[in-house]
C-alpha cells in the first residue's frame, strides 16, 4: 500500500496560515484514498514534524516555495527513496522550472493526474497533468478527517466556521487573477450533492456556519435560486463572494433568507481607469450599487481593495478613498498588489508597464501584519518608495475612518474586521 503524506506548508508572511483547512489538498488526498493509498495530512503551521512515507505531496503558492524546498529537504532526511509531488498555482505557472526542484510536478487539478501517477506508477517525466475534470460531482468529499478541523480559525461573524466549494472556476479574467490558470472554465457541483455535504458537516462535525469559496458564488440564478431555497431549510449562516455588476437587489434577499450573513466584493480600487486597466468588466458604480443594495438586504457588505496595480497614482489612491467614504462597506480588506506567475500582468508585464524586480518568492505576499504585503515592482506610475507611501496613506486613511486611530489600531482590528 503505497503511503502518502500531504503537507499543508506554512505561510509565514500570511495575516493567519492557521485560518482555512486546505481543501484542494484534502481532495487530492481523498482522490488518492479511493484507489487504496493509505494517507495522512501534517499541517505545517500547527506542527513541524513529518512521519515516514513514500509520497510526500504539497500544494504549492507562490509565497510558499521556499517553505516547500525546506519541507522536500526534510522528506528525504526521513526518506531519502521517497518522491516529493508539487501542485498547485506556482507550480501550474511555472512547471519546467519546479520540476527542477520537485521530483514530481502536477499542474492544474490534481485529483485524476495523481491517481494516474500512483496507479501507473507515472514518477517520469517530471510533469504529469491530465485533462480538466468535466465532472467535479465524480470526486469523492474532502478527506477532512485527516486534519485538525476544529483547530482552523475562520469565523462568520462571531461563528466557528468552515469552508466548502459549490463550483470550480470563474467566468471572468482579471489581468492579476490566477483563477483561469487552474481552472479552464466554470463547472458546477449538483445542488443535492453541495446540501449533503453542508448537512454531513452540520451533523458529524457541529458546525453551522460556513465560507462558500466559489470564486463568484452568486452566479446561474437557475442554480443560485433553488440551492438557497434548500440551504434556507439548514438553518445555517454563511459567507460568500458577490459580483457588482451582475447582482440585484432581489439576489441579495434570497441571500439573506437563506441565512447569508457576508457577501463579499473584489471592489479592487475606486478608479474607472484601474479598473479598465485589470479587465475587471466592471464599472465603479456598479460597485456603488452592489454595497448599497447587499446593505439594503441586510447583509454584511465587504469590499477587498488593491493597492499598487498597473496605473496606480497619488490621484487613483485619492479615488479609492472618495470610494470606501461614499459607499461605506461595512468592512474591507486592503492588498498589496503582487503580480503572481502565470497571470496576464506577468506574462505581459510590458503592457501594463511592470516590473518585476524581486526574485525571492518569500516576498510575494499580499497581506501580513499592519495590512502591508511585499514590494516586489515597479510600474511606469509609481517606485517601490511611492508604492509604499501609497500605501501607508490608504491604510492610515482606513484606520482614522473606521476606528478614529492610527495604522496600528487597523493591525489590532483587521484580525477581526478585515480577515481576507
Amino acid at each position: 500500500m503505497t503511503r502518502i503524506v500531504f503537507i499543508n506548508l506554512p505561510q509565514s508572511n500570511s495575516l493567519d496560515d492557521k485560518l482555512d483547512v486546505p481543501l484542494g489538498l484534502l481532495y487530492v488526498a481523498a482522490a488518492c484514498r479511493d484507489i487504496g493509498c493509505d494517507i495522512s495530512c501534517v499541517d505545517l503551521a500547527f506542527d513541524g514534524s513529518l512521519p515516514f512515507a513514500d509520497i510526500y505531496a504539497m500544494t504549492v503558492m507562490t509565497t510558499a516555495y521556499n517553505a516547500a524546498k525546506k519541507a522536500r529537504d526534510q522528506c528525504k532526511a526521513i526518506n531519502p527513496n521517497c518522491l516529493v509531488m508539487v501542485g498547485g498555482p506556482h507550480p501550474t505557472a511555472m512547471p519546467t522550472e519546479t520540476a527542477m526542484d520537485f521530483d514530481i510536478v502536477v499542474p492544474g487539478e490534481g485529483e485524476w493526474a495523481v491517481q494516474d501517477i500512483i496507479w501507473n506508477k507515472r514518477f517520469y517525466p517530471h510533469i504529469v497533468s491530465r485533462q480538466p475534470i468535466t465532472n467535479i460531482d465524480s470526486l469523492s468529499l474532502p478527506a477532512r478527517d485527516i486534519v485538525p478541523l476544529q483547530e482552523y480559525h475562520r469565523k462568520v461573524g462571531e461563528e466557528h466556521a468552515t469552508s466548502l466549494i459549490t463550483a470550480r472556476g470563474c467566468p471572468f479574467n482579471c489581468s492579476f487573477c490566477s483563477s483561469k490558470l487552474m481552472f479552464d472554465r466554470v463547472r458546477y457541483r449538483n445542488v443535492d450533492a453541495v446540501i449533503e455535504e453542508l448537512k454531513l458537516l452540520k451533523d458529524d462535525y457541529g458546525y453551522t456556519s460556513f465560507v462558500f469559496y466559489d470564486d463568484t458564488f452568486v452566479l446561474k440564478r437557475s442554480r443560485l435560486y433553488p440551492m438557497l431555497e434548500k440551504i434556507k431549510q439548514l438553518n445555517i449562516s454563511f459567507r460568500c463572494n458577490g459580483r457588482a455588476g451582475y447582482n440585484t437587489y432581489e439576489d441579495f434577499v434570497h441571500l439573506k433568507e437563506a441565512g447569508c450573513h457576508t457577501v463579499s466584493f473584489g471592489v479592487e480600487s475606486g478608479s474607472q481607469k484601474i479598473l479598465d486597466l485589470i479587465n475587471k468588466k466592471c464599472k465603479v458604480e456598479d460597485n456603488y450599487i452592489a454595497i448599497a443594495e447587499a446593505k439594503r438586504a441586510g447583509l454584511v457588505a465587504k469590499a477587498f481593495l488593491i493597492v499598487g496595480l498597473p496605473g496606480e497614482t497619488k490621484e487613483t489612491v485619492e479615488e479609492t478613498k472618495k470610494f470606501i467614504d461614499n459607499a461605506d462597506p461595512d468592512c474591507y480588506t486592503l492588498f498589496t498588489f503582487v503580480p503572481y506567475p502565470g497571470t496576464p500582468i506577468w506574462n505581459e508585464q510590458d503592457k501594463y508597464g511592470v516590473e518585476i524586480i524581486e526574485s525571492d518568492w518569500d516576498k510575494f505576499y499580499v497581506i501580513a501584519g499592519q495590512g502591508i504585503g511585499g514590494v516586489v515592482l515597479q510600474t511606469d506610475t509609481y517606485s517601490p518608495e511611492k508604492l509604499v507611501e501609497m500605501r501607508s496613506d490608504l491604510l492610515a486613511h482606513l484606520s482614522k475612518r473606521r476606528w478614529g486611530g492610527t495604522v496600528e489600531d487597523y493591525e489590532k482590528n483587521v484580525t477581526w474586521r478585515n480577515v481576507n
